[in-house]
């Protein structure tokens, strides 16, 4: 194991984050080889409860080397002992790393118990799930909309991969469920965005099993349950995602009429002049298909899915996250997801400027495993953080929050042949907080961190305040991929404010991180920051 930084001690075989440290200490483990699916736990106590708020000791697993993933955090005093549990993770190796910090010297905190069990193992899932009056039709791969207090339903498998046209609407406040039009046509692998009352199935496959992939827009009025036919698209396609953002439908991404062949092509659609149809934009790096997507502060994002479809030999699920900005008509490459993960287009929303993503599928050439992962994604911070667990592993689920609950229908149980009518219920508010606490955390920010005009072209005013006697080596500017953009080193003591300007004129346009770093290298806070040229 590697040790870095803090205060730490072994005492009877546990491990103690001691008081005192002005940084945090990181403690990593070994790689540890697995052979299957596994979760990672750790045990945290107090030893005396005198914490403070900004006390804390935070878990994360590695897999085969890939990116650092939360799994649970705890912060000030603790009145009994909290296990630490992951979601079940799957791949060849596995390292955990604890990172703690106590701020007074005669404080501790104590981890023990650090361990990999096996998926049959005793962690504890954070969701208490109720179940809610089951759907009208089992089904899998269907679409799904949130619209003024109901979860709307739209075709999709069910079983032998039948297709079905069915419109359901539920109703959380009656726990009920009602049947609304039937799509005109009915498809598979659409993508779907939200205008306002109004719902936009985009392409597919049309008919029977395989189908045929179709150009046809279908939308779907909420208010009056009717139907009505858009503009097509340019070209047939299925299986590529959908979102609607300032005005205008973006589409992306999917498969060429072959149904195998992946394409990047990305065209948009202005709502407010539909005569002049659906326009190109920046293809998609990487072009895959069964990927999801979503809007966050004007910018778009593109997540997972697979290379290949038809041919199984071929498939190759993908963890990769681009960004896109309408106005500079870039895309970015972000960090990718935990693991390869496609099959969530359905189950994919955003909460409080954060995204999550629910269930899905790895297909590899050991089998598939379908998961039961709850997964969000910060896009301040860049970093996925793992929530609790669905109820069983799903394939193609369909989720979404409503009035501070999350709703989970239909989908896949550990595969295609198993679609389901359940429904699944659990409390998550809009405050950003849920049942899910016990496997999430808040990162602190000391000192603040503030900067404007935010996208820059030119001169930008970095304003750092709120400290607390605190000793700032400088800042730097990295770029989505990590690599170090700009640097500003000063050497002062900043006892409350600070406000200074940084030249951008020499920075390219993207997406990049700004962090405030102290005299031990610690990072003390961060901002995103968008360059427009």
């Amino acid at each position: 194991a590697v040790r870095t930084g803090g205060f730490f001690d072994v005492q009877d075989g546990a491990f103690e984050v001691r008081g005192g440290s002005p940084v945090p200490g990181v403690w990593t483990s070994e790689v540890i080889p697995i052979g299957g699916p596994v979760r990672v736990s750790v045990d945290v106590d107090d030893v005396n409860t005198n914490k403070e708020s900004v006390d804390f000791v935070r878990a994360y697993y590695i897999v085969d080397g890939g990116v650092q993933v939360g799994f649970g955090a705890v912060a000030d005093d603790l009145e009994s002992a909290v296990e630490l549990s992951s979601p079940v993770i799957t791949g060849s190796t596995v390292q955990i790393v604890l990172e703690g910090q106590v701020s007074a010297n005669n404080e501790i905190y104590r981890v023990d118990n650090v361990r990999v069990l096996d998926d049959g193992g005793t962690a504890q899932d954070a969701c208490q799930w109720e179940t809610g009056m089951n759907a009208i039709t089992e089904r899998l791969e269907s679409q799904s909309a949130a619209i003024n207090g109901n979860l709307y339903t739209f075709a999709g498998f069910t079983t032998g991969l039948g297709i079905s046209d069915a419109t359901e609407i539920y109703d959380p406040s009656l726990n009920s469920w009602t049947t609304g039009t039937p799509m005109p046509t009915a498809v598979t692998h659409m993508g779907i965005a939200v205008v306002n009352e109004e719902v936009w199935v985009i392409g597919g496959f049309a008919g029977p099993h395989p189908g045929i992939p179709t150009a046809q827009v279908q939308i779907y009025n909420t208010v009056n349950d009717s139907w009505r036919i858009g503009p097509n698209l340019p070209v047939a396609r299925g299986s590529g995602t959908a979102t609607f953002h300032n005005g205008m439908i973006h589409y992306f991404g999917g498969l060429l009429t072959d149904r195998i062949t992946d394409t990047g092509e990305h065209f948009v659609l202005d709502i407010n002049n539909l005569g002049a149809g659906w326009q190109s934009r920046a293809p998609l790096p990487n072009p895959r298909n069964h990927l999801s997507s979503a809007v966050v502060d004007g910018l778009i994002y593109a997540i997972g899915g697979q290379f290949g479809h038809d041919n199984e030999d071929e498939v190759d699920d993908q963890r990769f996250l681009h960004v896109y900005d309408p106005t500079t008509n870039i895309w970015t490459r972000l960090a990718d997801l935990p693991s390869d993960r496609s099959h969530f287009e359905s189950s994919t929303f955003v909460v409080n400027g954060n995204i999550v993503i629910a269930g899905g599928v790895e297909a590899n050439v050991n089998g598939d495993f379908f998961y039961d992962n709850i997964t969000e994604y910060n896009p301040v911070t860049n970093i996925w953080t793992e929530l609790c667990r669905l109820p069983h592993g799903l394939l193609a689920p369909s989720a979404k929050v409503i009035n501070g609950e999350l709703i989970v229908v239909n989908g896949g149980i550990n595969g295609l042949f198993l679609p389901v009518k359940n429904t699944w219920r659990v409390p998550f508010t809009t405050s950003g907080t849920s049942s899910f606490t016990a496997n999430r955390f808040d990162f602190i920010e000391v000192p603040k961190i503030s900067v404007y005009p935010n996208p820059v072209s030119h001169t930008l005013i970095v304003d750092i305040s709120e400290g607390s006697g605190f000793q700032i080596e400088g800042i730097q500017l990295f770029d989505i991929s990590g690599r170090l953009v700009k640097s500003v080193e000063f050497n002062q003591q900043f006892k409350k404010e600070v406000q200074f300007e940084m030249n951008m004129t020499d920075v390219e346009a993207g997406i990049y991180i700004l962090q405030v770093y102290s005299d031990t290298q610690a990072v003390m806070s961060q901002a995103k920051l968008v360059v427009k040229k």
